[in-house]
């Protein structure tokens, strides 16, 4: 898989998907987004994914439930969880997110983190 793969965004705030979406369209990559985990899931076995954004709470589940549902890809994959609660950032990272980005997010902070995620590739977090 070359990078920059797709995006998939997981966020049940449409405001805040929107900003996502708009951020992602102005790097010019292929976006697709789930209000949910159910909507998720599907996304999460494509090949061709190379990006998720989501948020830490989901109605379905929380970004733990995603982690585990794209664990038995075998292209590599990064998350960036957007988080509510700051003590979920130690378990986030420690599951193998690339980053996480406190709520309400600002769109400078996606913007960083989506040049840092461009610009290494030999980072990618590989979830297994």
């Amino acid at each position: 898989m070359d990078w920059p793969g797709a995006v998939l965004i997981v966020c049940s705030d449409p405001e805040c998907s929107s900003m996502l979406l708009g951020v992602i369209k102005d790097y010019g990559l292929e976006a697709s987004a789930a209000a949910d985990i159910r909507q998720a899931r599907p996304h999460l076995q494509k090949p061709d994914l190379s990006l998720v954004l989501c948020e830490s709470n989901l109605p379905d589940g929380s970004f733990r439930d995603l982690f585990d549902a794209s664990a038995l890809r075998t292209s590599p994959l990064r998350f960036v969880v957007l988080l509510r609660d700051e003590d979920d950032y130690s378990e986030a990272m420690r599951l193998g997110a690339f980053e996480a980005i406190p709520t309400p997010c600002r769109r400078s902070d996606v913007q960083w983190t989506m040049i840092r995620a461009l610009r290494k590739p030999e980072n990618r977090a590989q979830l297994s």
